[in-house]
């Protein structure tokens, strides 16, 4: 799949570029390792596929989670390979420490 074929979701084309330039870097520090992401808030899971794909385009195997509250009710177009279902305040502890190469906050972004 070329880079240009991935649809990233309701993402700015800003975040876009930053995202893939991380996704570079974390690919080169970790060469020859399956690379492990969260996203937290996944909203229909384009964004988390997308980056997925984005990692298979670099011929990296990938293994995502998703932390999503689902109360914006959207259903999942794509799901991760684990969904861990709480607020991410609440359920974090659910990741091992150490274990994740890149976490996405693409959820609220606010704090109360």
């Amino acid at each position: 799949m070329e880079v240009q074929e991935i649809k990233w979701g309701l993402i700015s084309h800003t975040d876009i570029i930053i995202l893939m330039k991380t996704a570079d870097l974390i690919c080169e520090q970790f060469a020859g390792k399956s690379i492990e992401f969260t996203e937290i808030g996944l909203y229909s899971g384009l964004t988390g596929h997308a980056l997925t794909q984005y990692f298979t385009s670099k011929k990296i195997a990938s293994w995502w989670i998703g932390v999503d509250n689902f109360k914006d009710k959207e259903k999942l177009i794509y799901s991760p390979d684990k969904l861990i279902e709480g607020d991410s305040s609440c359920v974090y502890n659910q990741l091992e420490d150490n274990s994740q190469h890149l976490i996405f906050v693409d959820g609220c972004h606010c704090f109360a």
